[in-house]
């Protein structure tokens, strides 16, 4: 997880009206982010010329911000916040103060149709340092920042067998990985499953038990043997050392279908620690709940696909054996279910939740496409549960009819698995999206 990490900056032409106000307009800024609670890094100094403009870029860059504001102070020359935009390369805020002679919000407007023809974003604000919708637009987009930083520096590992493509191309990495990687910047790490498996079978049965034990206390009923889950306790254990070993800050086990069931337990043991491993090695999906989770400032999620639409009560059941949070059920309606040999997952009914923000990714060669929408969670019953696989099972429900909503899916070429995100984060994720150049799918 990455700290929100602000640049301020204040422009002026010297040549333009309004510069006096300059000097008492950024301190107000100052008080008011930091009473907001963000981490604010402020170049003291009106900056008036591109000397200055260099000089600040390289005190913010050895403060390694991950977003930046600019107010406006007057109408400034391109070629000064063309400095800003190409030494930092941070998502940026420009802000525009509410002084006619000024031209603050007209020189956004003609500095940022510059910049979206050149393939660049950015936000802006409007208003003085006091408006709490000026404020409340800073934080949201310095998470945009935050979650950028984030992705730069995230490592996720793939275990398990990988299906690549090869006609005179990489050798063990696919095209896809390579292009994802060019466009987020995070790394993936390639991990045999034997690695972990090997681990798990050195591990002494009375070791895994204390840890099962430790484990238990936190855990649903179990259904699976006894057998079972102390063979998940040593993979758990394994997989624990592999991610301290690649430092790791997530994994995605193809597990389907020659090992099922082997991560899945051990998934939703992690997501409740603050890791999350996916199941299948959904790597796209891996990304986006990471993201999410940064924008959120942490938290779990859950991840499934439809099982079907209920027109009657409006609703898309989501289900899945993979990698959910006992938290998002409680430890009363969690249990642990039996899966192959000695695999096991998490069955959960997921709780009712009033507000929910839903993502889901698709795409390769550089084009990515990702669904926002906001919704609802509804109450599933024990008997619906049951009926439903004794899995995670979501009632989730939109604005928009349950069928629109799949259709709307199928139609826009999403692949079939959801993440579920307690919370409204819709905006955020849609500028992430918009700075990361990747397009959005909305339910209409």
């Amino acid at each position: 997880m990455k700290d929100i990490k602000i640049g301020l900056v204040a422009v002026a032409s010297p040549v333009e009206s309004g510069g006096e106000r300059g000097d008492d307009l950024l301190a107000r800024a100052e008080k008011a982010i930091k009473a907001a609670g963000m981490d604010v890094v402020v170049y003291p100094d009106l900056i008036w010329d591109a000397a200055a403009a260099i000089d600040a870029c390289n005190k913010l860059k050895a403060e390694k911000i991950n977003s930046l504001v600019i107010m406006d102070i007057t109408w400034v020359i391109d070629s000064m916040k063309y400095i800003f935009t190409t030494q930092l390369q941070v998502p940026t805020m420009y802000w525009a103060v509410p002084y006619t002679e000024t031209f603050s919000i007209g020189c956004i407007q003609h500095y940022g149709s510059i910049l979206k023809a050149m393939g660049y974003t950015y936000d802006y604000v409007y208003g003085l340092p006091e408006d709490q919708e000026v404020i409340d637009g800073i934080r949201s987009y310095a998470k945009v920042g935050a979650a950028a930083d984030n992705a730069r520096n995230m490592i996720i590992g793939l275990a398990g067998p990988r299906q690549t493509w090869r006609v005179a191309g990489p050798q063990d990495m696919s095209k896809e990985e390579w292009d994802f990687t060019l466009k987020t910047g995070v790394t993936f790490v390639h991990i045999e499953m034997e690695e972990i498996t090997d681990i798990a079978d050195k591990i002494a049965d009375a070791d895994a038990k204390k840890t099962l034990d430790e484990l238990m206390k936190r855990s649903g009923k179990a259904v699976a043997s006894e057998e079972a889950l102390l063979y998940n306790a040593k993979v758990y254990m394994a997989t624990k050392e592999i991610i301290a070993k690649y430092h790791l800050t997530s994994l995605a086990a193809e597990c389907y279908p020659n090992y099922g069931g082997l991560m899945n337990l051990i998934a939703s043991w992690m997501a409740d620690e603050g890791f999350y491993l996916d199941t299948e090695g959904d790597l796209g999906h891996t990304f986006i709940i990471n993201t999410l989770n940064q924008l959120a400032g942490g938290g779990v999620v859950a991840l499934g696909e439809a099982g079907s639409i209920d027109e009657e009560r409006n609703i898309v059941p989501i289900a899945h054996e993979g990698s959910t949070p006992m938290s998002l059920s409680g430890l009363d309606r969690a249990q642990i279910n039996p899966s192959g040999e000695l695999g096991a997952f998490i069955g959960t009914p997921h709780k009712a939740m009033d507000t929910v923000t839903t993502c889901a990714i698709v795409g390769n060669g550089g084009n990515y496409k990702v669904f926002i929408a906001k919704g609802r969670t509804l109450e599933v019953t024990h008997d619906e549960w049951v009926e439903g696989g004794s899995k995670l099972l979501v009632n989730l429900q939109y604005d928009v009819p349950a069928h629109s909503v799949i259709d709307q899916l199928i139609k826009g070429g999403m692949d079939h698995h959801f993440v579920i995100k307690e919370g409204d984060y819709t905006k955020e994720m849609e500028k992430f999206c918009d700075y990361m150049g990747f397009d959005t799918l909305k339910l209409v």
